[in-house]
């Protein structure tokens, strides 16, 4: 990726991000060129701002052709910054984010804001880039003991979108050219690294704020529709297809997916799974091992019993060395990655739709005699929790499956009831879709529940327990989230308190 880097009126400066990121200034007036044949869209982006004023290249010759748009990095006003030493609550806040040193060097920034050229502080950049670094969401940390030195970190709160992409972790911010050209003062990059993540929250608090008002305001509500005659006639183009395409050899059959899942891969890039590609029309492919068989049986079970959304398995072959498992999508992103833009309010609405979900498939009838613990073909079950997730049993009841865990006699393992169990239930395996409530307001709820690999018949309080083995990812509020789930089904609280020690003692690492 390549970036131009403006001090002053004039002069742009090529910045090359390659491995190892080197960000430098050469006086290279083709850089523009280089840059225009890259793209089309460029953003100047000032680091740091004071007051109202912007800047606008639109007008500088040679450059109104490249679309170049102005915008304030970091947005102060120039009453707080020139009155801040007489504002203790100023003060106050500013000593929250800003070392003594850093405050010191705001303070005599503000007293001479007349003698700033607002041009300093400034990139010329790919509007991606741009658009990243102004909302917060890419931020550099300066390495200990320099100011030249960085490492590019991401703060990716309340988005769902991935990361732009860059090539290499370490930018180093100097004159290469050796021209005496004016640089960027470090103390502007500190700063934005500093409040990045309080950017993000803003526009968390904002993205509710909207959710709550907007739509409401507007008057809408939920409508429903009808499936037209053009819909039904390509369901059933569909179901001829599929069903002349599943009688059609595995020979044949394999390598289409095969091929599928390159193009998907090429299309959409990876998946928070390694094991998991999207495909085009909406599909995807789930390649694994024995595991799969498991999984379809699982989602088989699931549509049949309960009204739970899942995916719905459409094919399912093995060649020597994987099975891979084709399904249809499910609307929503993972909760672990849209986790921070769920007000409250839908926090709240999380648990109800998780505790009637919880409620459906745990009365899905055994396949093996009353408390067998298997998996849900009635063989061994299997789940990285245990032995690095070799397949054990199946078991003939709680007592003899509990040998394989921890204080195998502690009384926290005896007297549960034995139910079907997702075996994985953590916030990554749950999808959550933006909804219309039916006050008109918008907000989120449970698209989705997927990856039943380890799926079977455990004791009552496995799902409870194994959602909190990763609950140091997902942070207190949703940990405290998950265990209002089970708190309906008998709370587990002696049970989580057992699963932990036992993980503080090894048991389940991994």
């Amino acid at each position: 990726m390549n970036l131009v880097y403006h001090t002053h009126w004039g002069n742009y400066y090529r910045l090359s991000l390659r491995k190892p990121l080197i960000l430098h200034s050469q006086l290279l007036m083709s850089s523009v060129t280089v840059i225009r044949a890259n793209t089309a869209r460029l953003s100047f982006v000032p680091l740091f701002q004071i007051g109202r004023s912007s800047l606008s290249l639109s007008q500088n010759t040679g450059l109104h052709h490249l679309l170049l748009t102005a915008g304030p990095k970091l947005k102060f006003s120039k009453e707080m910054a020139t009155d801040a030493a007489s504002r203790p609550r100023v003060l106050a806040m500013l000593r929250a984010f800003f070392s003594p040193p850093y405050l010191n060097w705001w303070l005599a920034y503000t007293e001479r804001l007349k003698r700033v050229d607002h041009i300093d502080g400034h990139w010329l950049v790919r509007r991606s880039a741009a658009e990243a670094y102004r909302n917060g969401l890419v931020k550099l940390h300066r390495l200990h003991l320099s100011i030249i030195e960085y490492r590019t970190g991401w703060c990716l709160i309340g988005t769902v979108e991935p990361m732009i992409d860059v090539d290499g972790q370490y930018p180093l911010l100097g004159d290469h050219s050796r021209s005496g050209i004016r640089k960027v003062d470090a103390h502007f990059i500190g700063t934005h690294a500093r409040l990045a993540s309080s950017m993000r929250w803003l526009e968390v608090r904002k993205q509710i704020a909207d959710n709550e008002t907007t739509i409401a305001q507007a008057g809408v509500r939920p409508t429903t529709s009808r499936p037209g005659l053009v819909s039904a006639v390509c369901q059933m183009f569909r179901t001829i297809f599929w069903g002349t395409w599943l009688i059609t050899p595995q020979f044949i059959r394999l390598p289409t997916y095969k091929l599928l899942r390159k193009i998907g891969h090429h299309l959409y890039g990876s998946t928070s799974s390694l094991a998991v590609s999207r495909l085009p029309f909406g599909l995807y492919l789930k390649y694994t091992g024995e595991g799969a068989f498991n999984e379809s049986n699982a989602l088989g079970l699931i549509h049949k019993y309960t009204s739970v959304p899942v995916p719905r398995v459409l094919d399912l072959v093995a060649d020597s060395r994987n099975t891979y498992l084709l399904t249809t999508g499910l609307r929503g992103e993972p909760l672990a990655r849209a986790m921070d833009m769920l007000s409250d309010r839908d926090c709240q609405g999380f648990v109800d739709q998780m505790q009637s979900f919880i409620s459906q498939i745990r009365a899905i009838p055994p396949v093996g005699p009353k408390n067998h613990i298997c998996n849900t073909l009635g063989q061994a079950c299997s789940d990285p929790r245990i032995r690095d997730g070799n397949p054990i049993g199946p078991f003939d009841d709680e007592a003899s499956f509990s040998q394989y865990l921890r204080h195998p006699d502690d009384p926290a393992r005896r007297g549960h009831q034995v139910v079907f169990t997702h075996a994985d239930l953590n916030l990554r395996n749950i999808l959550v879709d933006k909804v219309t409530r039916l006050d008109g307001t918008r907000g989120w709820a449970v698209s989705g529940i997927v990856d039943w690999e380890n799926s079977g018949f455990y004791p009552e309080y496995w799902d409870c327990t194994k959602a909190q083995f990763e609950g140091f990812r997902w942070g207190e509020r949703w940990a405290r989230a998950l265990v209002e789930v089970f708190r309906p089904f008998g709370g587990y609280a002696k049970e989580i308190e057992l699963e932990k020690r036992s993980w503080t003692e090894g048991d389940g690492a991994f």
